[in-house]
Order: structure tokens, then C-alpha cells, then sequence
């Protein structure tokens, strides 16, 4: 998986360079924030549905990977 395809799974309305542009702190806090509403145990407990919480756990998988992509390019 290649540097510019671990963005996809940001949410849309913000481009990934932008992530570059903004402090570090506010790019944290988002991360937090994805991370909490789309936990698979949150998820399950709003909708009760096996297939949401899956496609949550996939969402969190994504968005780890992104956030590990953009920790390492600070490093």
C-alpha cells in the first residue's frame, strides 16, 4: 500500500496535503476523533449490526495505517 492510498480512508472533505499544512496537535486530535466514532464496539452499540462493526474495524485499520504513514514522514 503506497503513501498517497493510506489517505483514501480520511474523510473526504479535507485533502490529504492539507494534513501537512495544520499542526501536528490538531492532526492528532482528528485522528482521536475518527478513531472514536468509528470504534467497532461504538459502532455496534449504536447500530447493533455485525456488518457496520466490520466495516468499522476496517475504517480503524485504515486510518492507523494512515496515521503511521504520517508519523513516520515526520520522523
Amino acid at each position: 500500500m503506497c503513501f498517497e492510498q493510506n489517505f483514501e480512508s480520511l474523510p473526504k472533505k479535507r485533502s490529504a496535503w492539507l494534513l501537512f499544512l495544520i499542526p501536528i496537535g490538531e492532526a492528532l486530535t482528528a485522528y482521536k476523533k475518527l478513531m472514536n466514532q468509528n470504534h467497532p464496539d461504538k459502532v455496534y452499540a449504536r447500530t447493533g449490526s455485525e456488518s457496520e462493526k466490520a466495516k468499522a474495524e476496517q475504517k480503524t485499520k485504515q486510518f492507523n495505517v494512515a496515521w503511521e504513514t504520517i508519523q513516520n514522514k515526520l520522523k
